[in-house]
């Protein structure tokens, strides 16, 4: 009986090693055969001389091309914080939406847009208009690239109200 149990454990051990060995070799080709297909596709694309098919080669180069993107050294902090008080619609939530974009309601006034230190006082949504009461404390160039397109002033909000 004893022979007979360990001979049997021994097959059951072989034939699950034969199994995991058998799953895996299938996994591993058959995910091979998905990525030959897709660099088989790619280099098709890449080939056709299509007007509407934009290469890899140009996407990269349009990616790093400095034009692209605005690159000054203009942040500077203000000596003397200056009180300041705006009306202005959020355009853009920054830093998990406890920041935010704003432009300035006011069409006369020296600055269009502000990034302001809102500490999450701001619970609206984009396009909502409010008054902003605050420190200008500086310029940033954080998101000079984004939703700005320019370095913008910098405000940090003391009180932030929903206008209707």
């Amino acid at each position: 009986m004893f022979k007979l149990s360990s001979k049997l454990s021994a097959i059951l051990f072989c034939s699950s090693v034969i199994i995991i060995t058998s799953l895996s070799v299938l996994l591993v080709s058959t995910s091979r055969k998905i990525v030959l297909i897709n660099e088989a596709l790619a280099m098709e694309l890449n080939s056709v001389n299509s007007p509407h098919l934009v290469s890899d080669k140009t996407v990269k180069q349009e990616m790093v091309d400095e034009k692209n993107f605005i690159n000054c050294d203009c942040e500077k902090t203000f000596t003397g914080e200056k009180d300041i008080t705006i009306n202005s619609q959020v355009i853009a939530a920054f830093v998990s939406g406890t920041d935010l974009g704003v432009k300035n309601l006011d069409k006369n006034a020296e600055y269009r847009q502000f990034y302001v230190d809102a500490a999450g006082m701001y619970q609206g949504e984009i396009g909502g208009k409010i008054k902003i009461s605050g420190k200008l404390i500086g310029i940033t160039c954080a998101y000079a690239n984004s939703v700005f397109g320019e370095c913008v002033p910098e405000i940090e909000a003391g009180k932030i109200e929903e206008i209707k």
